[in-house]
């Protein structure tokens, strides 16, 4: 997995993992392999656009939601609902995932910006 090549790569555990959520299975993921290395101190930032903001919103009511439809433009991620077992980790270690949520304008000036400074292309996902 990808937490596996970076512990092997790393000298040392980073600070955070930053990941896109949709419904949830690579946040899962990384958390999985993070516990599978001895990394359970690293917190996952999970990034959403609002209006694909399933796993924001869930953890704001309490209880998993189903957003009525996926009005962001980073569609090709978008899950209506999140995944319970993150939804659970979540609600049980909240500290390990650290939910932020950006407006649409945002993730896509990131992309340019990241497209500039880079010269990779990417997804507002």
């Amino acid at each position: 997995s990808l937490i596996d090549e970076l512990h092997d790569q790393l000298d040392k555990a980073p600070g955070c993992v930053v990941s896109c959520v949709g419904g949830g299975g690579l946040v899962l993921g990384l958390l999985q392999g993070l516990d599978r290395v001895g990394w359970q101190h690293v917190p996952v930032l999970a990034m959403e656009t609002e209006g694909a903001h399933c796993l924001s919103a869930a953890r704001e009511a309490g209880t998993i939601i189903q957003l009525p439809a996926i009005t962001s433009v980073a569609t090709s991620l978008g899950a209506l609902s999140v995944c319970s077992r993150l939804f659970e980790r979540c609600q049980d270690q909240p500290n390990r995932v650290i939910s932020r949520t950006v407006i649409d304008k945002q993730a896509t000036s990131a992309c340019v910006q990241f497209a500039d400074h880079l010269r990779v292309l990417v997804e507002p996902s």
